[in-house]
């Protein structure tokens, strides 16, 4: 899936994002505002990522002028109880200020 507007850009994450995610993911900097906190090796995010389901877990990369810049996702989609939880992090630290992490965001909402 893409989605594309305003030269950002949204795309499924694929496994051959695991490497620079599982790198911002790992960095202090990220790491320290996440609720697991654990240090993540190649292989535990290859197993993570091949646990996904497509139907009830959407991850996505964030790019800004073709450069990815970070992941928001919607997890543990429930459509029954039309539940879900979902995280969004930046992981670019260039000069361009609109997009630097600030704090981590991490919700659960539902709707009834």
């Amino acid at each position: 899936m893409i989605i594309e507007k305003f030269n950002i850009r949204l795309r499924s994450l694929c496994e051959s994002d695991l490497e620079q995610v599982r790198k911002a993911r790992n960095s202090d900097f990220i790491r320290e505002k996440m609720i697991f906190r654990e240090f993540i090796s190649t292989e535990r995010q290859l197993s993570w990522y091949r646990s996904l389901n497509p139907a009830n877990d959407i991850y996505m990369v964030i790019e800004y002028d073709g450069k990815p810049r970070g992941m928001i996702n919607v997890k543990n989609i429930n459509y029954q109880n039309d539940e879900s939880e979902s995280g969004l992090f930046f992981w670019d630290h260039d000069d361009d200020s609109r997009f630097r992490w600030k704090r981590s965001n991490r919700s659960r909402s539902t709707e009834t």
